[in-house]
């Protein structure tokens, strides 16, 4: 059972509450950005002009046939597997697999060599500005909650830029409905992860595989690159099984949201998840209960 609840704003900050009774956890999730600074972001970036993502049919015809997209998405979290995937990352590219790199991991792929067919970006804080790289050829998809910065800095590179939506309570509803004739919602789960695989689904895609979207430390990293905003985060240990994971509060959010996510919507989907992390075991050892059964 869950149960959620928003307490109110301190600071700005709505905090909420979050109990997950068969862990007998009760969390308190903050959002890191102001309601009313988020709702000014959204009015302000509606208004640039940038189409909407919409959604896009699953099927496509091929020499006058009707077939399912077949396309595989890698999508690349920012978790601490992901230093370990790139060799697998850039054979899913050279096999015909589009990659979509979610906020700072776009720039460690261009790094390590690769460049990402799609940047992904929701967070709020004028911080991800810096996420964009520059002269690299790509799609971006922007939150129409994020820092008008963001789009600022993804327009000087001339490529293409598409808004989407995370709806966080009534009053960005209104705002968004009182602007466009007509919208799409993307609403699932609270991290940056979990909407792109219900954004990308939006457009037409099923087929996933998903590297650093590991929910849980590994060997003391949260991710895989520097990421000063979490190292203050508190953690504690999780036991699944015979395994136990180091996991910070959003983690073991992200994990429960994610399974709930799997439960409804994961028989549309073909999935495979990289890495070692809390979410593969999760993958790998529900797979092996259902061959059990």
């Amino acid at each position: 059972m869950v149960a959620q609840s928003v307490s109110d704003s301190i600071d700005g900050h709505d905090r909420v509450q979050v109990s997950y009774e068969s862990l007998g956890l009760k969390l308190e999730c903050v959002i890191n950005t102001p309601s009313e600074k988020i709702h000014e972001n959204i009015k302000t970036n509606i208004r640039r002009g940038h189409p909407q993502v919409w959604p896009c049919n699953p099927m496509k015809r091929v020499n006058g046939e009707l077939v399912k997209n077949d396309v595989v998405l890698g999508i690349v979290a920012g978790g601490p597997s992901l230093a370990d995937s790139i060799e697998d990352i850039r054979e899913l590219q050279v096999s015909g697999g589009k990659i979509v790199a979610l906020a700072n991991t776009a720039r460690f792929l261009v790094d390590n060599g690769i460049r990402p067919n799609a940047h992904v970006l929701l967070d709020a804080k004028p911080r991800n500005a810096e996420f964009v790289v520059p002269c690299v050829k790509t799609t971006y998809f922007i939150a129409s909650q994020c820092d008008p910065s963001v789009f600022d800095e993804a327009e000087k590179t001339g490529n293409d830029i598409y808004i989407w939506h995370a709806v966080n309570n009534d009053s960005d509803f209104q705002e968004i409905t009182d602007h466009y004739e007509m919208w799409v919602p993307v609403q699932s789960g609270a991290t940056i992860a979990l909407r792109a695989l219900r954004l990308f689904s939006i457009l037409g895609y099923s087929r996933f595989e998903m590297f650093g979207f590991d929910s849980c430390k590994i060997d003391g990293k949260h991710h895989a690159y520097e990421q000063p905003d979490a190292d203050s985060q508190p953690s504690f240990k999780l036991s699944v099984n015979d395994r136990v994971f180091d996991v910070s509060p959003w983690m073991i959010n992200q994990f429960m949201e994610f399974m709930e996510i799997i439960r409804r919507e994961g028989a549309e989907w073909e999935m495979k998840v990289h890495g070692d992390g809390l979410i593969a075991y999760l993958v790998k050892e529900g797979a092996k209960i259902a061959l059990e059964e």
